[in-house]
Formats: C-alpha cells, structure tokens, sequence
C-alpha cells in the first residue's frame, strides 16, 4: 500500500462560501477542533465523474455532527451539490476523494454549536492496484461507544488508528485487523473488512464501536 501524500496532490477547498485551490490555513492553535479534538469529517470517492454512495457519506457527516454536539447550518442534499460542483472542476477521468467536514470554532471541553464552520475539499486520489495487502492483527482494540464517540466519524478517534497502523507497519504488514471490545472483528485500521465465502458476503455485525 503506498504512502498517502494527498497533500502533493492538487485540492480543492470549499471554505466560507468560495472554492479556493489547495489547501487554505483556517484554523488556530485556539481552535477548538484543533485544542481538543472536535472535529468530524467523512469520505467519499468519485471515480471518472460517478459518486455512488455520496448522498450517504454527505448526510453522515451531518449526523456525525449532531452526535458531537455541533450545530451543522448544511443538509445533506446541500454539501452533496457542493461535492458535485466541487468534483466537476477536475477533468472527467480523475480519482478523488471528497471530504466535507464540521469543526467548531469556540469553547472550552464542550464545544460552541454556534460556532461551527463547514469546510468541504477534494482532492485527487488515485485508487491502489487491486494486488492485495497484508494485515496481522492489531493488540489495540476499537473502543466502546460509552468509552468515545464511536458512531460518529470523529477525527478523535484516528489517533487510536494511527497506532494500530504504525503497529502493524513496524512488523512489516501493510494494515492491521482490528478488535472490538468484545473481542469480534470490527474492521480493517481505516478500513471496511467483509469476507465472502461461498458466494455469501459477510460483514461484522454493527455494534455501535465502528462505522456502520
């Protein structure tokens, strides 16, 4: 799997009502999102100018923003036209990953709702070669939803992912499978894990410690 360098690549930011290219600095070490860890984002891809399930990544962020106590001022339908503009100024045959998110501005522990901002970007993604990964599985788990806010895509909790990938990378694997509390498989680090077998796809059951 090869090293993520998004940043190198050309971005597309949506921020206060305006489309900027690359990538804008809009935040401060006073920042709430950036002091204590409030922010919520989700991913979509579009492939060649199709974005499947981009209506539903677009109303999870939403949700997500809900669920941290912020106050989002989009729907869905609405970051989902945004995505749409933002995917359409990319030529027809590019790989992107779309990224809207919600932060909040003030507060202190618990965030200010009426100071949430939404910012949306997109950004060339090229999709692997479909050669496989190897994973091992991870000593970390994925916490329960009364320990954080698993149901929720919360940027919070990526720390905990970062160490299942650094762990598995530091053995020599690409990617770690990952625990639930109970000791299930809940999923790949940042990834969904299903199995097929005997022509029957099955994916670990939701359980409110991953995203559904």
């Amino acid at each position: 799997m090869a090293k993520d360098t998004t940043t190198a690549r050309r971005t597309v930011t949506y921020v206060d009502g305006a489309w900027h290219d690359g990538n804008p600095k809009v935040l401060g070490p006073r920042s709430h999102a950036v002091w204590l860890g409030s922010a919520v984002f989700d991913g979509a891809r579009a492939i060649q100018g199709r974005a499947p399930d981009l209506d539903r990544h677009c109303a999870r962020v939403v949700n997500s923003a809900r669920l941290m106590g912020l106050e989002p001022m989009l729907t869905g339908t609405e970051i989902e036209d945004l995505a749409r503009d933002g995917i359409g100024r990319f030529t027809g045959d590019a790989e992107l990953y779309i990224c809207p998110m919600f932060y909040p501005e003030d507060g202190f522990i618990v965030p200010d709702p009426a100071s949430t901002h939404f910012i949306l970007t997109v950004h060339e993604s090229p999709l692997p070669e479909p050669s496989g990964i190897s994973a091992c599985l991870s000593s970390f788990r994925r916490p329960a939803r009364d320990m954080a806010p698993t149901e929720a895509k919360a940027a919070c909790l990526y720390p905990n992912v970062a160490r299942c990938l650094r762990e598995a990378q530091a053995k020599g694997f690409e990617t770690a499978v990952v625990l639930d509390p109970n000791g299930n498989v809940a999923e790949f680090a940042y990834a969904n894990l299903f199995m097929v077998k005997d022509g029957v796809v099955a994916t670990p059951a939701p359980n409110g410690t991953f995203l559904n």
